[in-house]
């Protein structure tokens, strides 16, 4: 696109975005900047996040207001600076401006996809959860058929947005016995499938074969050999995973399920605080509506918990940053994986075969556990239910 059209700024944006990804920062700044060492809006979001990766916070924040203050701006364009610049904010300690940011872009958000969406959204989640609990009962999974496919390469990483599930992929794949084929729709299009053939899914399962589960599992192993025919395992990070673990069950009985946790409202906040492009994630605009959107997740995960006959490993955020050689040895042994180092270094450029387009670039550290505290008036609506103490901890 460049060499057709050299000052392309959404090409010179989407390029250096990639090499942000590959950990060359300098050469994303030189990117994102005009001849003159400006940035215009259709770059400065990127251009941000290079200075953010260099530690030139301030540098970053000039870069993000003098792009906001660009008459005329489309409202997709302005949304996503303030995001960025809250998270510069946020970053270097200023709450108060970074809550005043994030409230914004979420107020503007919301004024996009409008106020129905969001309701309509979480009252199909909840009632696609009863569904679901309902279908897949222990009886139901106890007495069901399985695919009678034996293969554990297939690794499954669920969770929602924000709780680690890129993190945890990306550990996983700086082992050389692992290849990351990032959000594969296998699953969710075999549900589909089967509920077209058996009329209706999750209900379809009082009525399917061990043959249908079978082909469904061939087709699914197939697309993994496509991804890498030799990795001996393969994740997928499919976001909606988390409907599907029943039918998982059924069509690989010996894969494995890694579930991402987070404290309830941390998970809000860093929810709350990122921009999710377009309308299937609708619910992230408003603190009440994730609230109940985490609930009715909390209420499905606990279902699968109590119903499935392999062990699920639950991977806690806050343990992996505080000790993250413990965390990583005990996901490689569940993974049945022996332990490489490299898998601690998984943020050095290189290490990982990671599939996301948001790799991490830092090692962990631990200023954003608890850090809802501190957003205690942002969360304000629903703080209660988030920051219960049914959670596995209450992180200081």
């Amino acid at each position: 696109a460049l060499e057709r059209a050299p000052d392309h700024r959404q090409a010179r944006a989407g390029l250096a975005a990639l090499f942000d990804q590959r950990g060359d920062y300098e050469q994303a700044l030189a990117l994102a900047r005009e001849p003159d060492g400006t940035m215009p809006p259709e770059t400065a979001a990127i251009g941000a996040r290079a200075q953010r990766h260099l530690g030139l916070l301030e540098d970053a924040a000039r870069t993000l207001a003098t792009a906001l203050a660009t008459p005329g701006l489309p409202a997709e364009a302005e949304v996503q600076l303030r995001f960025s610049l809250g998270q510069v904010r946020d970053e270097a300690g200023d709450v108060a401006a970074a809550a005043d940011l994030f409230h914004e872009a979420n107020r503007r958000q919301q004024a996009r996809f409008g106020a129905a969406a969001a309701e309509s959204d979480l009252e199909q989640f909840a009632r696609a959860v009863d569904r679901i609990t309902a279908a897949f009962d222990a009886p139901r999974m106890t007495a069901a058929p399985r695919s009678g496919e034996a293969s554990d390469r297939p690794l499954f990483i669920v969770g929602l947005p924000r709780a680690g599930k890129s993190l945890a992929e990306q550990i996983l794949c700086s082992h050389p016995d692992v290849h990351g084929a990032g959000e594969l729709l296998g699953v969710p299009d075999a549900a589909d499938q089967l509920g077209r053939a058996l009329g209706g899914w999750p209900e379809g399962i009082a009525r399917v074969t061990a043959e249908q589960l079978g082909a469904a599992a061939a087709g699914y192993l197939a697309a993994l050999d496509g991804a890498d025919p030799h990795a001996r395992r393969v994740t997928d990070t499919m976001p909606f995973n988390f409907l599907h673990l029943g039918l998982i069950e059924l069509l690989f009985p010996n894969a494995r399920v890694v579930h991402c946790l987070r404290h309830p409202a941390d998970l809000a906040l860093r929810i709350y605080a990122k921009n999710f492009a377009g309308r299937s994630l609708a619910f992230a605009s408003d603190v009440g509506h994730i609230a109940r959107y985490l609930h009715d997740y909390r209420r499905l995960m606990a279902h699968w918990r109590a119903t499935l006959r392999r062990p699920v490993h639950e991977l806690h955020y806050e343990t992996l940053v505080r000790e993250p050689a413990a965390a990583t040895r005990a996901l490689l042994d569940f993974a049945g994986l022996p332990w490489d180092e490299r898998c601690l270094r998984f943020f050095e450029p290189g290490v990982a075969t990671s599939a996301s387009d948001t790799p991490v670039r830092r090692p962990l550290a631990d200023r954003e556990i608890g850090a809802w505290r501190r957003y205690r008036e942002l969360l304000a609506p629903a703080i209660d239910t988030l920051a219960d103490e049914g959670f596995w901890h209450d992180p200081a």
